[in-house]
């Protein structure tokens, strides 16, 4: 019962914050707005660069996070299930459902972040061709839309990350215990929710 209702707050919680992502029109126009400033302005890379860098690092960091906990949720896995637990456990769905989880999550954080590296890095190529270095208003067109885009689809990926990580914690505490997985997501839901709350 309280997996349930730990998975039934889960999934309400990722359904609000998937509806507030149709809304989100306005920072896709502030990164246009960003992205038209830094070409159309000589002398504004560094911004770029360093806006970035940190972008890149925040979403290698995270991707390196998970990867740590992805391996960890295998140490803890490994030792639960002991040759005297295999029988059981595969009899009990639960058994490897709460291994399954957290592994599967933590593998699409690692997927979710390092593919907003990748954009972030994809990124930089067309923020380097500004009016004057592309030498063609067309040429510098391509590049602002290209830069705009793989930006947008860049912080999607991070925020769904972000998404998919609170989740993995959630279920990881499975590995404690029902009740754990209960208080543990209520804790980061509330957190979240009170983050947001300006």
């Amino acid at each position: 019962m309280p997996v349930t209702i730990a998975l039934l707050i889960l999934a309400a919680r990722f359904a609000w914050a998937l509806s507030r992502d149709a809304e989100s029109g306005q920072s896709i126009a502030l990164r246009r707005a960003w992205v038209k400033r830094i070409l159309a302005a000589p002398g504004s890379e560094i911004l770029a660069i360093q806006t970035l860098r940190n972008s890149i690092m925040a979403a290698s960091l995270m991707a390196s996070t998970a990867v740590l906990a992805l391996m960890g949720v295998i140490s803890i896995g490994h030792s639960q299930l002991d040759a005297a637990d295999a029988l059981r456990n595969w009899m009990h769905p639960g058994g490897h459902l709460k291994l399954f989880l957290p592994l599967a999550l933590l593998a699409a954080c690692v997927v979710l972040f390092s593919k907003a590296v990748r954009l972030y890095h994809r990124a930089g190529y067309s923020l380097g061709l500004s009016r004057s270095a592309a030498g063609s208003n067309e040429l510098s067109d391509i590049a602002e839309a290209a830069a705009s885009g793989e930006l947008t689809r860049a912080a999607h990926l991070y925020r769904n990350g972000w998404r998919t990580f609170y989740a993995a914690i959630a279920t990881g505490a499975w590995l404690v215990g029902a009740w754990m997985m209960l208080a543990t997501t209520i804790i980061i839901v509330a957190i979240d929710i009170a983050a947001r709350i300006e």
